[in-house]
């Protein structure tokens, strides 16, 4: 723990759900830290460690930004302490390949974000000039 002077204390509780079930909500995000790996104990207490090296945050910073820097700091922690490592679906494949086909697939995923927001703005400006007729 952290000694400083500090404005308002901050509490956080973070909930690792177990595994995914029906009822369980839809990420947002894609989690950039290894959710199954948390329960390794030379990863939690490097995971702490890293923790007690965070820069204490200042006390003129308000509260909303405060929570924001704290949980930017908790969440890098944790895919640095957790990282998701990639397995290669084929023995036979070489690192270099399989760097460019995961430089393909982010490519690919880039290119459909842009066709989806591209069809969406040209429809909206359709209807605008739809409207203004």
């Amino acid at each position: 723990m952290q000694k400083a002077d500090d404005h308002i204390p901050i509490a956080g509780q973070f909930m690792f759900p177990p595994s995914c079930s029906a009822t369980s909500p839809i990420p947002r995000k894609k989690i950039r830290y290894d959710r199954a790996s948390i329960g390794d104990p030379a990863k939690g207490r490097e995971f702490i460690n890293i923790l007690s090296k965070l820069p204490v945050i200042d006390c003129d910073v308000d509260n909303t930004s405060h929570c924001h820097i704290l949980h930017n700091n908790v969440h890098s922690a944790l895919c640095e302490a957790f990282p998701v490592s990639k397995t290669k679906k084929k023995s036979f494949i070489t690192d270099a390949t399989f760097k460019y086909i995961c430089e393909a697939s982010d490519l690919k995923k880039k290119r459909l974000k842009l066709c989806i927001f591209m069809f969406f703005k040209c429809t909206a400006l359709g209807c605008i000039r739809r409207l203004g007729q």
